[in-house]
Formats: structure tokens, C-alpha cells, sequence
């Protein structure tokens, strides 16, 4: 029957008129519209639409009805959704033609209806969008084979690799002249799908079904399997060590490979040509380098394993070197050829320095456990803190501690041991440890004669830990501490809490920064860096990680502008607080602004200055050209004898880059796919002092040995200026007028030129008189050296107290 037509002869057969419809009214397509898929377009052409039942007059029994449908108003899925009832059972549900077929395509559904009323119900009701349609039925007896398309012949698609691009499902399959491709992602269900490129990001087989559809006839589905490959990465052995000039074995000895499978070998983690699978890695310069092998098979590539080698300092050692020397060969040089320093070491976007004051027992017993693993005194045992250097080793994070030497073992500062503070022998080990920094935080603790206490200190932690400590961390926030500090040539970074509204501490020197908690060097000369930091007051919880949050968006701005930011915090570090630390270290790594979980940098408070120092007096050289490498030399001989960590982290160009080799260092790492290149060098510092048999310190010329001379100033002279000495109050009068408006200070020194005490420091207008006292009731015997700077001009006198 020609559904909404008149009567029609085809190649199927002889249609009759429409007829025993109720509902709905008939359509017809555009003159000169063909439909594609049927060699009969006219049965298509035609149609009944709307909500309408046919109830076709036929004996009781079992029929095949074929329904036929071609889509004429619309273009696109679901814009005609509706659902098919025969004999009161749905037969089809949410049928939509265009998503089926397309558009004036021909498509038929085929169904077995069983009648027992003598008539067949066929109902067409309204679904989710527009309304039904039919073009043709057709009533046929069940003996009867309507139907004989074969189902296409596949070609079942070769393996693929994973990441590699599938071809066109469509690719691997035969149809029949004038057949149309269906594709299925089911055996019997479902609606078909469009040609695409099967995914190839997993591992794994798919299975899809496909059909031809020709004249109305759709044939049965046929089943073709995508199958996607993996390759697991080789087996390798690593770290592989070697002594230093030792002869290598080729890598593709401590790398397992599959059965078949091809070696590759690369010097960086991702894209690279491969390096020639008898590759030998080179053992002139001791360091560790890291490569990365695959391996192919059945054509496809795994992913890359890192493989270390690392090359360790032969049985001689070399003589100590003024330089290091860095050469980097590449495949082809780079056109920008400078070596310059990272910001912060390792090139970590943000600085991390934390300090414990006063030396307590937690020092040795919390702290270091929960830093480099062990069992800690609240009896938990810690694993140990871990990040990178930027190159796949592994370190421990540093810290400070800064120790008051007669609260050490004295809390009471009356001689009183006290078992919460660790003693000089207990803290001897962390020496070893290369990691963990030393501060002087007075002798005393208190704010009386500033130099004394720290050029005390100073003698007392190089007779128990053979050290000097070139940072100080003041006591209280005591006046005259940063002075002494800048006197003493020795020393590179001084550090309190911020008082004042930007960090100003007590004595009047002043952070220029606008946070609390970054690098200052305001003063003249550079080489001392005027520090704050933050007081995490005993609650290593919530509150700290509050301050990291805040701290590390400051960081990170600061960062996005081309600047790199030191935080630095402390507290006198309870025992409780000890599973508060190993958590806020692990909130610090686990933090969103901790880009990659690797981009703090966990510094000692001395390392951190003496890196500093490093940038400022080691000077790069411009590149020597020789072939296809690039070799800087860094003169260290600006650096004093006495300095501990000469570790410096270079940025030199990494396109091309295939081998980097340092001379100089204890040690050195290299990441070939960044530029980042780490020196590592702990120097035996020069450090001396006169000690009686027992090993105390004998005299105050010990701890003046101990500590550095003071400072040139410029245009210094040996005039005399008068002082009025008044031996009853053992007070001397120092008096003096500006001859222009000018800067002023008045410092005492002892014979040996250590700073005992800043007298004033000022600045007034030309023609100001002024005079101060210097009191020798708390001196002991000998002579001093009275320092007056006006503006350039510097004079001294002596002064000598008696017993």
C-alpha cells in the first residue's frame, strides 16, 4: 500500500492506494527531489503524517510487515521522534528516520505481527518531536523472503599503537553496488552511528557491527574488532655508578627488553632523536645525568624510563679548585650561548626557610626525624621528606637552627641545666648533615654590647661544632644587633621577626620590601641582607597553613613578574607540634601553587645567603667556542676562605643540548631537556681560634679570632678627637659638630677591631652639636678604638680602660 498515494507498480511489487487509514493526512515531497538508497524513488515520495491507525482487513494469523520511511521535511536527529504500535505492542520506540538514515535516504523496518481479529493494527503515535510518518507497508506472508541482501564483507583493520590515528571504520568494509553503510555499536540494538576513526588512547579491544542497506533492504549486522596495542616500558637497572674515568658498558646492558623488542635511547623525557643503541654514557666528569630508554615492539614505541648514571670522584682528590668549568656539547650550537644563575637554587619558583630558636632538644630528637626519616620522641617514625633538585635527584629539605649558647643546656641563663634544650654533643651529629644550618642567635640571649654576645657565640660554636655561623638571628628584637652584624665581615644575612608596620626592626634598619618576607639589601655594602621573618607561635596547624597560603600567592605573583621570593618563618618548636610538622611539609609539597609538587625550594638560612653570595661575587664567563660545545668558567676566587656552600645553579641553553660535564665541584648534576645544571661544593672552611689545653675558650682575643675585623671605611684617617673622661662615673664623653648636613654614627671597637657596641647613628643639619657618653663600668681592661663617620669624613681616638 503507497501510503498517502495513489496505486503503484514498482520493482517490489504492486502497490495498492492509500486506504483503511483513520487520522492523519498525506504529504508529498517537492517536484524533482530524488531518494537516495531505493531504485523505487516514487513509493517514497509519498506519505501519511500525523497521530493515525491503519487497521488492515486480513485472515488471522503470522505476517511480516515491512514498514517504509524516508525522511522528506527534515535535515537533522531529533527533530522527528515518534513511536510505532502493532496489534497494541510497540514495535518501534523514539524512532527517528534522520538519525537512522538521513535525510531523503529510503530505510524500511521489518516486523512479525501475529493477528487473531481478523484485521492488522498498525498505530502511529506522536513522540518526543513533530509527528509519524509512513510512506509504504507492506502485509506479507511469514513463507514469504522479502529480503535477501547479504550482510558487507570487513577486512578486520591491522593492530594499533596507542596515540597512533585509527583509519576510517568505513575503510575496512565491502559493500554492494548502490548499498549504504551502516554502523552499529551493538549486534541486534541501538541506532546507527556515524564513520569515524576509532579511539586509540587505551589498550584494548572494541568490537562494532556494521550492515548494508539497498532498495529499502537492510541486511543482517557483521562484527569487526579494533584492537589497540601497549608496549610496557623496558625493565632497567638504575642508578648505574661508576668511578670517575672508569670505562662504561654500553646502556643497553642494565635495560630488559621484551621478546623482539628494539632498544631507544634519549637524553631527554619526551620527544629527541634517539641516541645509537651501543650508546656509552660518559664517566670524565663525576655527577649524575639522567636518560631515558623505550623500546619497539610489533611497531609500536613504549613510554620512556628514566635510567640515572651516576659518576662518583675516583680514590684521588683533585686540589681545590678557584673555579668551576662547565662544558655542554649539542647537535647544532644555540644562538643565545649566555650561562646565567637561577634565582633561587634549582630553579624552584618559590623559597621555603624555616628556623627553631634557641637549640631546643626538639633539635635533635623532632626535627631531623621527621626531615630524613626515623623514629622522633613522640614515638611516631617518619619516613622522611623528599623533593628534587630539578633534575631527578633526590634531597632533604633544609632548616635552621639557631642556638643562644648559654641558653644551651642553660635556659635560666644562672647555670641550671635544663633537659629541654639540646646540649653541644647532641648537636654535633647534624653537622654531618648536610642539609641542616646553623644561626647565631647571641650568647646570651639579651641586649647587652650586641658584638660581644655574637662575636661570643661565634668562638663557642666553632670550639663545640667547628663552625662559624655567617648568619645571625637576634634575640628579642634587641636594638644594636643588625649593626654589629653589618660590622662584622664574616657575616651575610641578618634575621628578626618584623616589628614596625613593613618590617622594621627595633634598632632602626629597615626592610625596603613591601612584605615581610623577602630579601632586603638596602645597605652599603650589598653583601648583607637584612632579613624578616614570620612567628608561627608554637601552632604548626591551621595557622601555618594559613601563612603558606597567603604567602605562596605572594610568591607566585611575584614569580609571574620575573621575581623570585625567599619565605622565611620560625618558632621555639615544641615537642607537641612534631605531627603538625610532618603534616604542614606535606601540605606544602601537596599545594596547588607548588607547581608539579617540586617548586619550593627548602633552604637553611645560610645556604640561602651564601648563594646569594654566590650570584654576586662569582661572575660567569661569555662562552668559549670549540666545535659543537660552549664551555663557562665561574671564578669563585672572590670567595672567602671560611665559606661553606659554593653550590651554584646555572641556566645555560637547552635546545640541541646532548652532554653537560662540570669540573670544580664536589659534584654535579644535569637535566639536559631544561638547561639546569647544579654544582654542588661544601668547602672545608678556614676557620681559627686560641684555645687553652682544655679546649675552652681562654681569652676575648679568641673570640675576636673567631670573627671577622671590622670593615674599611672610606677616607678613614688617624686624627685624634678630644674626649672628656670622667673617671669618677667611668664615662667618656665623645662631642662633635656636623660642618654640613650629614649622616653621623659613633662605634666602639677593641684592639683587634671586632665592633663592641654602636654608640649612635643619625643624621642632622650642618652646625649640630653632639655628644654622648660611653661607659666603661662593663669593659673590660685594655684599649678601644672610638670610630666617628661624618658623612665621608671618618676619625678615631683611643681610649684606654684600666683595671
Amino acid at each position: 500500500m503507497n501510503a498517502g498515494g495513489a496505486a503503484l507498480t514498482t520493482t517490489l511489487g504492486n502497490f495498492s492506494a492509500d486506504q483503511y487509514f483513520s487520522g492523519g493526512s498525506t504529504a508529498s515531497a517537492a517536484s524533482g527531489v530524488g531518494i537516495a538508497g531505493t531504485s523505487d524513488p516514487a513509493l517514497y515520495q509519498s506519505e501519511r503524517t500525523g497521530s493515525f491507525t491503519y487497521a488492515l482487513p486480513v485472515a488471522n494469523g503470522s505476517y511480516t510487515v515491512v514498514l517504509h520511511f524516508a525522511e522528506l521535511t527534515f535535515t537533522r536527529n531529533n527533530q522527528r521522534v515518534f513511536d510505532v504500535n502493532a496489534e497494541g505492542k510497540k514495535v518501534l520506540a523514539n524512532y527517528d528516520i534522520a538519525r537512522k538514515v538521513g535525510a531523503l535516504t529510503a530505510t524500511t523496518e521489518r516486523l512479525t505481527v501475529g493477528v487473531t481479529d481478523g484485521a492488522l493494527t498498525l498505530a502511529f503515535i506522536a513522540g518526543k518531536a513533530s509527528v509519524p510518518k509512513v510512506s509504504a507497508i507492506e502485509v506479507l506472508s511469514t513463507s514469504v523472503q522479502p529480503c535477501t541482501l547479504p550482510a558487507p564483507s570487513v577486512t578486520a583493520p591491522s593492530a594499533y599503537c596507542v596515540g597512533s590515528t585509527a583509519a576510517l571504520l568505513s575503510s575496512h568494509v565491502t559493500l554492494s553496488a548502490g548499498a549504504t553503510l551502516l554502523i552499529y555499536p551493538s549486534a541486534t540494538q541501538g541506532s546507527p552511528i556515524p564513520d569515524f576513526r576509532p579511539a586509540t588512547t587505551t589498550a584494548g579491544t572494541s568490537t562494532y557491527y556494521v550492515a548494508q542497506v539497498a532498495n529499502g533492504c537492510e541486511s543482517g549486522r557483521t562484527a569487526i574488532s579494533v584492537t589497540v596495542n601497549s608496549v610496557a616500558p623496558p625493565a632497567v637497572t638504575s642508578p648505574l655508578t661508576y668511578t670517575q674515568g672508569a670505562t662504561p658498558a654500553p646502556l643497553s646492558s642494565s635495560v630488559l627488553l621484551a621478546a623482539g623488542g628494539a632498544l631507544r635511547i634519549y637524553d631527554g623525557p619526551s620527544a629527541g632523536t634517539a641516541l645509537p643503541a651501543t650508546f656509552q654514557p660518559p664517566t670524565s666528569t663525576v655527577g649524575s645525568v639522567t636518560y631515558y630508554v623505550a623500546q619497539v615492539v610489533n611497531g609500536c614505541e613504549s613510554n620512556r624510563q628514566a635510567l640515572v648514571v651516576t659518576v662518583t670522584a675516583g680514590p684521588t682528590t683533585p686540589p681545590t679548585s678557584s673555579t668551576y668549568t662547565i662544558t655542554a656539547t649539542y647537535t647544532t650550537l644555540p644562538a643565545l650561548r649566555t650561562a646565567s644563575y637561577a634565582l633561587l637554587k634549582y630553579n624552584k619558583r618559590i623559597g621555603l626557610q624555616l628556623t627553631d630558636d634557641d637549640g631546643g632538644k626538639v633539635d635533635v630528637t623532632c626535627i631531623p626525624q621527621v626531615l630524613h626519616g626515623g623514629t622522633a620522641a613522640n614515638g611516631v617514625t617518619y619516613p622522611g621528606i623528599s623533593y628534587t633538585d630539578g633534575t631527578g635527584r633526590s634531597l632533604r629539605p633544609g632548616f635552621t637552627f639557631a642556638v643562644s649558647t648559654l641558653i644551651n643546656g642553660q635556659p635560666g641563663r644562672d647555670g641550671a641545666p635544663n633537659a629541654a634544650y639540646a646540649t653541644w654533643a647532641e648537636l654535633q651529629p647534624l653537622r654531618a648533615q648536610r642539609t641542616i644550618g646553623f644561626s647565631n642567635h647571641s650568647a646570651n640571649h639579651g641586649p647587652d654590647y650586641p658584638a660581644t654576645q655574637l662575636a661570643d657565640a661565634d668562638a663557642t660554636f666553632l670550639q663545640k661544632l667547628d663552625l662559624i655561623p655567617r648568619t645571625v638571628t637576634i634575640p628579642g628584637g634587641f636594638p644594636g644587633f643588625v649593626a654589629a652584624t653589618i660590622a662584622d665581615a664574616k657575616k651575610l644575612a641578618v634575621i628578626s621577626q618584623g616589628y614596625g608596620s613593613n618590617g622594621e626592626s627595633a634598632d632602626g634598619h629597615f626592610s625596603e620590601v613591601r612584605y615581610l618576607d623577602k630579601v632586603s639589601v638596602p645597605y652599603d655594602p650589598p653583601t648583607i641582607l637584612i632579613l624578616t621573618r614570620y612567628f608561627l607561635n608554637q601552632d604548626w596547624g591551621a595557622p601555618a597553613r594559613a601563612w603558606v597560603d597567603e604567602k605562596f600567592q605572594l610568591a607566585t605573583d611575584e614569580y609571574n613578574a620575573g621575581r623570585r621570593v625567599m619565605l622565611s618563618a620560625f618558632d621555639h618548636f615544641p615537642e607537641s607540634q612534631t605531627a603538625n610538622l610532618a603534616a604542614f611539609y606535606a601540605y606544602v609539597q601537596n599545594h596547588p601553587l607548588n607547581v608539579g609538587g617540586d617548586n619550593v625550594w627548602f633552604a637553611n638560612l645560610q645556604e640561602f645567603a651564601e648563594y646569594e653570595e654566590v650570584k654576586k661575587k662569582c661572575p660567569i664567563s661569555a662562552p668559549v667556542v670549540s666545535g659543537n660545545t660552549l664551555t663557562w668558567t665561574i671564578d669563585k676566587s672572590a670567595l672567602p676562605s671560611y665559606s661553606l656552600y659554593q653550590d651554584a645553579s646555572l641556566l645555560i641553553p637547552a635546545g640541541g643540548l646532548q652532554n653537560v660535564s662540570v669540573s670544580g665541584g664536589d659534584s654535579f648534576t644535569a637535566n639536559l631537556a631544561t638547561g639546569l645544571v647544579n654544582i654542588a661544593k661544601l668547602n672545608a672552611a678556614t676557620l681559627t681560634a686560641t684555645r687553652a689545653a682544655t679546649g675552652a675558650v681562654r681569652s676575648t682575643s679568641a673570640r675576636t679570632q673567631a670573627t671577622a675585623a671590622a670593615r674599611p671605611t672610606p677616607g678613614e684617617t688617624a686624627a685624634e678627637v678630644t674626649i672628656y673622661p670622667n673617671p669618677a662615673t667611668k664615662i667618656a664623653t665623645v662631642a662633635f659638630t656636623l660642618p654640613a648636613a650629614e649622616r653621623y654614627s659613633v662605634h666602639l671597637y677593641n684592639n683587634k677591631g671586632v665592633l663592641v657596641e654602636r654608640i649612635a647613628s643619625g643624621q642632622g643639619p650642618a652646625g649640630a652639636q653632639y655628644s654622648y657618653g660611653i661607659s666603661s663600668s662593663k669593659l673590660p681592661a685594655g684599649t678601644y678604638m672610638v670610630h666617628l663617620v661624618m658623612g665621608t669624613t671618618s676619625k678615631k681616638f683611643r681610649l684606654n680602660v684600666g683595671p
